[in-house]
């Protein structure tokens, strides 16, 4: 769907009369915020959650990029997004190691996101090894899209 947008300003004296074109259905799926979790890193010998805090995130998640290090013990990864509450909004499990894994929300894929997650307030980002990553460490870098 097009729309026509004038934008019309009156600048000493002259007239602007500026338009573009919008495709109103594009800019509804354009992200308009990009949060880039600071990365989360687990130590050898942890199997633990670790988590980190989105402070004061308001609007609808629709992507969660998760990316993770190449670990000794090829551990794998769990995932969870906690609201201000802490009830668990999301969980993903069996994140392999050495991957980039993106899930959307309205795709078809069974992994991506089931529903577009509505936040209002600080929201948490957990991290846990499947065991021990070994002395590599297990490293999370989370980015967090949405509306």
């Amino acid at each position: 769907m097009l729309r026509r947008l004038l934008l019309i300003t009156l600048i000493a004296g002259v007239l602007l009369v500026v338009g573009a074109d919008v495709n109103t259905r594009h800019l509804a799926d354009t992200p308009v915020f990009k949060f880039v979790v600071d990365t989360i890193t687990v130590p050898d010998g942890d199997a633990n959650e670790w988590t980190t805090t989105i402070p004061n995130l308001n609007g609808v998640i629709r992507q969660v990029t998760v990316t993770l290090n190449n670990n000794d013990n090829d551990v794998t990864t769990i995932i969870q997004i906690r609201d201000v509450n802490d009830s668990i909004l999301w969980t993903e499990t069996g994140i392999a190691e050495n991957t980039q894994s993106v899930f959307q929300y309205n795709t078809r894929s069974s992994t991506d996101l089931p529903m577009a997650l509505m936040v209002a307030g600080d929201v948490t980002i957990g991290i846990t090894p499947s065991g021990d990553p070994g002395s590599s460490t297990l490293t999370a870098d989370v980015i967090v899209w949405g509306l």
